[in-house]
Parts: C-alpha cells; structure tokens; sequence
C-alpha cells in the first residue's frame, strides 16, 4: 500500500523497529531462507507449521521474481495480500509448490490468496465489508487420535489514513471472527496498524491473540532514510507458540516478506474430542495427509 501519513511520526522504538528489520534480512539473492539456519534440526523434534506472508502489492511489477521466492520458500502455508487479477495468473505457476490453494485474487476488492502445500479439509473466503475485512482461510487437522482443529486465516486491514472508523470496524469484525472460530487459530497479513497504536492494543485484547515482541519493520521495503514501521504481523492463539519470525529480502512490493515459525498444538480441540474422530497418523509436518474436502 502506498502510505504518507505515516512518515510525519518518528518515535524512537520504531528507530529500534527497523534496525531489527535490516538485521533480519537475508542478503538478496540468497538460495537459503530464514528459516534453514535458524531451526536447523528443531523441525524433526518439535511439530510446527511454517508460514510466508507477503503483502505483494498491487504495483508490483516484478511478479516473475516473486513468483520465484514464493515457489522456493520452502514454506507450508503462503498468506498473499493484494494478490488481484492482474496476479491471477501465477497462481498456476504455484500449483506444482503449492497444490491446495484457495483465492478470492479474481476480485480487486478481495484480492487475498492462501496456498499450501499440504492438504486442508476445509477453506473459503469472506468478501470485505465496513464490518468485515477481506479474508481467506483453510482449516487444518492436526493429531492422531485426537484431532486438532487449526484455522489460518489470510486478512488484510483497510487503511486509518483513508478511514479510521472502517479501519477499527475491520478489526471489531475480524476479532469477533476469530473469537467464533474453533480450535487453534493463526491470523496472517498486512494489519495497517504499529504497536504503539490504540488498534493493536484493542485488537489484541477483543481476539485474545499474541504475537511475538521483537519489533521486524516491515515497510517501507525499499532503501529509505528512517524510520520504518511493522504493519504485518502473524497473531496465535494461546495454544500456540511462535518459535522464530524474520524478514525477508525485498519482492518487488513496497512491503517485506514475513517468516513465521508456529509450535502446533499438542492436545485437540474441545469439540475434536466430542466427536472421538479417530484420523489418519500425522504425516511429516506434524498434519494429517488426507485429501482436502474442497479446494476453492
């Protein structure tokens, strides 16, 4: 998105924001992500999910780059924001990575998409409103015996610069959302919100959602004097942990790619354990490898 308002505020934790942004990147063109090195043998002790969330940009003229990046993330979840028509395309070019995908990309006002290379047994979309912002979601079984249910939903916050009152409706809206969804729950995108804002304070406490503390600025993404601001986050539900978060290298949008590291839950989910579902083994990832009900 492209901002002004926010550069006429410069506090001194956003200097310490972004010095932690450039301290997070890889250097461009670098084969290994984030995470290779940072969880080098972790991910065969401790089940977790690893999440890409990129606020591609509707401007972005550099899509067979992105492309690339995103192919090669070696991620399991990709949450895309102002992903629209013109990148309706490439979502064929992601298939052979990601096979299991759901997208709202074929409506401007949507423009959310959410690939995944490992099955979902249910997904859908929510088409934006004063009330609601623009969502997709897929819906994960996670256990053996007792399944887990988690929901990771992709979301993109409408701006306060243009509409104060839509942007905090948006955040009423998807925090009664989140509050209504079952089992463990991740929230991924561009929230258009700092830390040191009345949004995210509100926010957090009306979804009851944490994410981590370490402060990865994540736009402007291009070479700018300071400040830089993080208007991207990855929010968890209390079962759930954030083992690492980092910054990728610039895509072509005026945002940075967001890594995230997600500690699955251990135990199901009250409802999993009402039904006494008895389901597949956990396949590598920690997930179910069962055909997703639908892919939209």
């Amino acid at each position: 998105m492209g901002h002004s308002s926010a550069w006429s505020l410069c506090p001194a934790g956003y200097l310490v924001a972004a010095w932690s942004a450039l301290v997070a990147l890889e250097e461009p063109g670098e084969r290994r992500q984030p995470w290779h090195d940072a969880l080098t043998g972790v991910r065969d002790t401790v089940p977790q999910m690893r999440i890409l969330s990129i606020n591609t940009w509707h401007s972005n003229d550099k899509l067979d780059g992105l492309v690339r990046y995103i192919a090669g993330a070696d991620a399991d979840v990709v949450v895309l924001a102002e992903f629209g028509p013109n990148k309706q395309g490439l979502l064929s070019q992601l298939k052979s990575a990601y096979p299991y995908q759901v997208s709202c990309a074929e409506i401007w006002a949507c423009s959310q998409v959410l690939l995944s290379r490992l099955p979902f047994v249910r997904s859908g979309i929510r088409m934006p409103t004063l009330a609601n912002p623009p969502m997709v979601w897929a819906q994960f079984h996670i256990g053996t015996v007792d399944v887990a249910k988690l929901t990771v939903i992709g979301t993109h916050i409408y701006r306060p610069s243009r509409r104060h009152d839509w942007h905090m409706a948006q955040l009423v809206g998807l925090a009664s959302h989140v509050r209504k969804t079952e089992g463990s729950v991740v929230v991924a995108g561009d929230f258009n919100m700092t830390r040191m804002s009345q949004s995210f304070d509100d926010f957090t406490f009306a979804s009851g959602l944490d994410t981590p503390g370490r402060l990865l600025a994540s736009w402007p993404a291009w070479p700018v004097p300071l400040p830089q601001f993080q208007l991207d986050y990855v929010f968890v539900s209390q079962d759930l942990d954030i083992l690492d978060q980092r910054l990728g290298h610039m895509v072509g949008s005026d945002h940075l790619p967001l890594w995230t590291s997600v500690r699955l839950p251990q135990r199901a989910s009250v409802m999993a354990q009402r039904d006494g579902r008895h389901d597949l083994p956990l396949g590598p990832h920690g997930l179910r490898d069962a055909a997703p009900a639908g892919v939209h």
